[in-house]
C-alpha cells in the first residue's frame, strides 16, 4: 500500500508565505474579497522579522496546557482548529505561530497556495504516466495481519530498541542540563508514544504487575493505532486518486491479497499484466477502481464519554470507533455497572444463603 501523507501543512517557511502572498494578491474575484484582504496581509509581514526569537516562542507555549492552546486556535483560526485533533499540540502551536508571526491564518495560507493554479488541493503528481497498483484485502484479514505484525515486532526486539534509545536520550539530555521533553519529534511517532508510560519506569518497576499492565496497554494501543493508520492510508488513496480525475492522476488498478494462497493468480499475474499494458500504452483487460464523486474526508468533532472522553475529528474514525470491539466492550461494562441485581438471579440467591 502506498505511503500515506498527512494533508495538513506541517511546516510553513517564509518561502511558502511568499507563494501564498503572490497567489492571493492575484485573485480578482469579488466573491473572495474578505479572503483576499486577509491574505494580502502577507505582503506587509514579509517586510519585517518575526515578532520574537525562536527561544522566546518556545517559552510562550511551554507552560500552557494543550487544551488552552486549542481554545486560542479556535478563536483565531476556527477552520484550522476544526481539522486538528485537540491533543495534537505540535500542529496547534504551529498554526498559532503562523497567525502570530505573519498575521494570517494557516487555513488562508492553504487556500491561497491553490488559488489561480487550476488545480485542487491534491496538486499534480511528480512523475508523468505513473502506473498505480493498489494491493487490497478484506478489512478483517488486514487487521489480523497488522496485529500479527506488531507481535512480530515485539518478538524481534522492538522494546529493547525503544529502551536503548530512551535511556540514551535521558542520559545525554541530563548531561547537557536540558529539560526532558517527550512531546516532540520521534517520541510522538507510532511505535514510540504508545509505550511512554512503560518506558519511564525503572527496571525494577517494569517487572511488577503495574509494569506488565502498562506493557500490555502499550502493545494494545500500538495495534489499535496501526489499524487506525491503515484506515487513514485507505482514505488518503481514495482522496488523492479516486475522488475525481485530476491533472496527471492515473487510473488505479487493484489486486486482491486476501487469500495469500492465491497470490500468483490474484496478485502477481494481474499486476504483471497491468504493468505490461502501461508500458505498451494499451488498456489492460482489468477495470480500474471507479472514481468517487467527492472527498471522503468529513470533519466532525465527536467525544466518546464512555471511553474516557476520547476525541475524534473525522467522521469516518468516529464511526469506526463506535463499531470497535473496545467501545462495545466499554458500553457493555457500563450497562452492567448500572444494572441492579435481579431478585431471581441465582447468583445473588446463592450469595444471600452463604451470608445467612
Amino acid at each position: 500500500m502506498g505511503q500515506s501523507f498527512d494533508l495538513e501543512l506541517e511546516l510553513v517557511e517564509e518561502q511558502d508565505v511568499d507563494k501564498a502572498k503572490t497567489r492571493a494578491s492575484s485573485d480578482s474575484d469579488s466573491d473572495s474579497d474578505e479572503k483576499f484582504s486577509e491574505s494580502s496581509n502577507l505582503k506587509a509581514s514579509n517586510d519585517k522579522e518575526p515578532l520574537t526569537s525562536k527561544k522566546a516562542k518556545d517559552e510562550i507555549y511551554t507552560n500552557t496546557e494543550t487544551s488552552q492552546l486549542y481554545k486560542q486556535l479556535e478563536e483565531q483560526d476556527p477552520e484550522s482548529a476544526r481539522k486538528l485533533h485537540p491533543h495534537n499540540r505540535r500542529k496547534i502551536i504551529r498554526a498559532l505561530e503562523v497567525h502570530r508571526d505573519y498575521g494570517v491564518k494557516m487555513s488562508v495560507i492553504h487556500d491561497a497556495q491553490h488559488e489561480g493554479t487550476g488545480e485542487d488541493r491534491r496538486g499534480a503528481l511528480r512523475y508523468l504516466d505513473p502506473c498505480v497498483i493498489w494491493i487490497k484485502s478484506d478489512t478483517d484479514v488486514l487487521y489480523e495481519r497488522l496485529d500479527k505484525r506488531v507481535d512480530a515486532m515485539i518478538e524481534q526486539g522492538l522494546l529493547k530498541e525503544l529502551e536503548d534509545f530512551h535511556n540514551q536520550y535521558r542520559k545525554l539530555t541530563l548531561e547537557n542540563k536540558r529539560k526532558l521533553d517527550f512531546e516532540l519529534g520521534i517520541f510522538q511517532t507510532i511505535g514510540f508514544k504508545e509505550f511512554h508510560n512503560y518506558l519511564v519506569l525503572d527496571d525494577e518497576d517494569k517487572q511488577t504487575k503495574k509494569g506488565e499492565q502498562l506493557l500490555k496497554e502499550g502493545i494494545d494501543d500500538l495495534k489499535r493505532i496501526t489499524r487506525q493508520y491503515s484506515r487513514r492510508q485507505i482514505r488518503w488513496i481514495n482522496n488523492r486518486f479516486l475522488r475525481k480525475a485530476g491533472k496527471n492522476v492515473p487510473h488505479v488498478y487493484s489486486v486482491d491479497s486476501t487469500d495469500v494462497s492465491m497470490w500468483d493468480e490474484l496478485v502477481y499475474k494481474p499486476a504483471i499484466h497491468i504493468v505490461k499494458s502501461a508500458i505498451q500504452g494499451v488498456k489492460p483487460d482489468i477495470e480500474p477502481e471507479p472514481y468517487k464523486d467527492k472527498d471522503t474526508t468529513q470533519y466532525q468533532y465527536n467525544t466518546c464519554h464512555i471511553c474516557d472522553g476520547k476525541v475524534f475529528v473525522v467522521k469516518f474514525e468516529w464511526e469506526a470507533h463506535l463499531n470497535s470491539r473496545k467501545h462495545k466492550g466499554m458500553v457493555a461494562k457500563r450497562k452492567r455497572e448500572t444494572m441492579s441485581p435481579h431478585p431471581l438471579d441465582k447468583r445473588y440467591k446463592k450469595t444471600e444463603e452463604v451470608q445467612s
